[in-house]
């Protein structure tokens, strides 16, 4: 065999089978987030204050990697990304005995929770934005951690600690569902929409003229220089 050969089928028991590992865990725990995202929309329809019919409680599934929950105005989008990550050789994660046992223990499936607003969505706003409260990474194994809010307080130095069960998943639903409640939409400065063009006007016609989004009032904690 061609020297330059070799090494092929060794990787591909080591990498891409792994991930492929990684891959099924990770889509499996995804899964039962949507069931926790249905669950804490049913808990929320049978306690909401009042029982006012104008706020909107509802749980979707858009397909296997994405799902919905509304609450009010406003909207969580739920990703799973359908790659595999490590992350960079300067990162801490790498001097960590449970890594450095395995070093396949440093694969992750990736999801994803932004914030917008439910009205990008119902009348089709492209242009508005999203905020991205946080993101899981857990490898084959079920260990975590997560990049977001600070109160999520799930870092990378306790990954080895972190497992992901059934009361995490509640835990952070029920924390990304906080986050968005609590902050609110600010107008933006006059000086930012003070000029609009016929063709501005004409062009979004079906859909609000100005961008509109949430401009939190926090820091996370690559913002606050944590890891």
């Amino acid at each position: 065999m061609n020297s330059a050969l070799e090494g092929i089928p060794g990787l591909l028991r080591s990498r891409a089978s792994h991930k492929q590992s990684v891959f099924a865990a990770s889509k499996r725990q995804f899964r039962l987030f949507k069931d926790t995202s249905a669950a804490l929309a049913r808990w929320m329809q049978a306690h909401q204050a009042g029982g006012d019919d104008r706020v909107v409680i509802a749980h979707k599934e858009l397909n296997a990697y994405a799902f919905t929950l509304q609450f009010g105005g406003d909207l969580l989008y739920a990703q799973q990304h359908t790659n595999v990550f490590t992350l960079d050789q300067k990162s801490r994660l790498w001097n960590k005995a449970y890594v450095q046992e395995d070093r396949s223990r440093a694969y992750f499936g990736v999801f994803y929770f932004y914030n917008f607003l439910a009205d990008s969505f119902t009348y089709q706003r492209s242009s508005d934005a999203g905020v991205l409260l946080a993101r899981v990474f857990i490898n084959a194994e079920g260990f975590f951690f997560i990049e977001g809010l600070p109160q999520f307080k799930r870092p990378l130095q306790d990954f080895q600690y972190q497992h992901f069960n059934r009361e995490e998943r509640k835990r952070l639903m029920g924390l990304l569902v906080q986050a968005a409640i609590a902050y609110d939409l600010t107008a933006p400065p006059l000086k930012e929409v003070w000029l609009a063009s016929v063709g501005d006007i004409q062009a979004q016609r079906s859909e609000s003229l100005m961008r509109t989004g949430k401009k939190l009032g926090y820091k996370t904690q690559r913002d606050l220089g944590e890891e």
